[in-house]
């Protein structure tokens, strides 16, 4: 599936084949990454999950390396289940101007500490595509199973919930003469104005919904009724999908908190 790159039109002051003498407004730039991206649990180790994203839903992964996983045993879902991918319309989630400074913000951004003072990047975040175990179905059973098998080295376990995949495409730019002329789109950041390369640059992202079975274990006894664990599940998903920055107090201690955006459009991967 081909990923079309977003148009440049909301960063244009002037949008014409040619520049001369060019009043540019000045552009937006090194915008707050929204609350939804902030909240994620990022996997690193993006190109060991990021094919075939349903056969990964329901895997038992440990972290083992500043932000990477590994896998420690294979899915555990519901039974007559099977994960699909979905792809997600519309999953615009971030778009700005990046310089230098926007090294300050950390995350995804921290990238920008390797520009130069005069660099500018636009810089896209675009949900891509989701795949899941509902929470309606979660597998109560099979996760305290796996949560009563022994862990001699005391590892922490994470069943994934569901996985979302994101692409990122940075676009240089060009510093041009203000008073020239330049193929548009252009803009201006301080007292240079730029025109957009044509040499795009992407990457993955992909960030999970975990669920610590050692905890969950701990925190929900066995003995618990098969409605229960469901309005539990269903609470967990209501408040993962209003959650905001330093709202994750609010959700359960064995959940990593990563809210949902976006409209799903359902797509079954073909083999």
């Amino acid at each position: 599936m081909r990923f079309i790159q977003p148009t440049f039109a909301a960063f244009v002051a002037i949008a014409l084949s040619a520049c001369s003498g060019m009043k540019l407004k000045e552009a937006d730039v090194n915008r707050n990454p929204p609350g939804d991206w902030n909240n994620r649990s990022f996997m690193k180790n993006t190109s060991d999950f990021r094919f075939h994203l349903p056969e990964n839903v329901g895997l038992l992964v440990t972290p083992v390396d500043n932000g990477k996983y590994q896998v420690i045993r294979d899915p555990i879902v519901p039974d007559k289940f099977t994960p699909r991918e979905d792809i997600i319309k519309d999953g615009a989630v971030y778009r700005s101007i990046i310089t230098q400074s926007a090294a300050l913000k950390g995350g995804y951004l921290t990238f920008a500490s390797e520009l130069s003072a005069s660099d500018a990047v636009d810089y896209s975040i675009t949900d891509f595509s989701r795949a899941e175990v509902p929470w309606t179905m979660f597998p109560a059973a099979k996760i305290r199973a796996a949560a009563a098998a022994p862990n001699p080295t005391g590892i922490k376990r994470l069943w994934i919930q569901s996985l979302i995949l994101t692409r990122i495409v940075s676009n240089s730019s060009t510093i041009v003469d203000c008073n020239g002329e330049a193929a548009a789109p252009a803009f201006k950041v301080g007292a240079n104005c730029h025109t957009e390369s044509s040499q795009l640059s992407g990457d993955y992202g992909i960030a999970a919904v975990f669920l610590d079975i050692d905890k969950w274990a701990q925190e929900n006894p066995s003995g618990g009724s098969a409605e229960n664990i469901a309005k539990l599940m269903r609470e967990v998903k209501n408040r993962i999908s209003v959650a905001k920055p330093g709202d994750a107090t609010s959700i359960a201690s064995y959940i990593s908190v990563q809210p949902f955006a976006g409209e799903l459009v359902n797509f079954r991967r073909k083999n």
